[in-house]
């Protein structure tokens, strides 16, 4: 059996046969991928509003080893107009962060232009195993073309003794927190 002819854009059966196998191997690794990333999504969208209401979550292992390592700028935010757009408690998930501040007792939450919403990160530095979750966006001006280097923004709110949020004292703690440059941030996964 000859598998190269002089013509090489001459197809024989055992170079369809050849092809087809490789197609199907690539089809085999590539597509379960897919499948179980739009199940997880269609997932979380169809339970969001309970694991939000609730205050629950799935759980997450904090000894989740991470997929990828960057180093990133970061800075903190909170729910006053002058930092938000004109819904400031809505995030670009659609999520609202001051109730899901207050029903998991902290926030969680942080914006990132360069990893997809949902993405679960760590700051093993700053916070030890706590694992936050992408779910808003920043201004444009933000993104790592603009300038040069990746930058998050950490949702900050202070929780008061009745469990609301006190505005007050979450800008001083924005404030507080600064610019820290360097910071790893751990990728978990979405």
């Amino acid at each position: 059996m000859k598998l190269f002819s002089k013509n090489p854009f001459k197809l024989t059966a055992e170079k369809l046969i050849a092809l087809s196998l490789v197609v199907a191997v690539f089809g085999a690794l590539v597509a379960p991928r897919a499948v179980e990333a739009s199940f997880a999504e269609a997932l979380k969208e169809k339970y969001d509003d309970f694991f939000l209401s609730t205050g629950h979550s799935f759980p997450v292992s904090e000894e989740r080893e991470a997929l990828r390592t960057l180093y990133v700028a970061a800075t903190a935010y909170n729910s006053l107009p002058g930092q938000t757009d004109d819904t400031p408690c809505i995030d670009a998930s659609g999520i609202d962060i001051c109730e899901r501040a207050k029903a998991l007792g902290a926030p969680d939450t942080i914006a990132a232009n360069f990893v997809p919403k949902g993405t679960l990160v760590r700051f093993p530095d700053l916070y030890g195993d706590k694992v936050f979750t992408v779910t808003d966006r920043m201004n444009p001006r933000f993104n790592y073309n603009v300038l040069g280097y990746y930058k998050i923004d950490f949702y900050t709110a202070i929780l008061d003794e009745d469990g609301e949020i006190d505005y007050v004292a979450s800008k001083a703690a924005a404030k507080q927190f600064g610019f820290k440059r360097g910071l790893k941030m751990e990728v978990l996964g979405v």
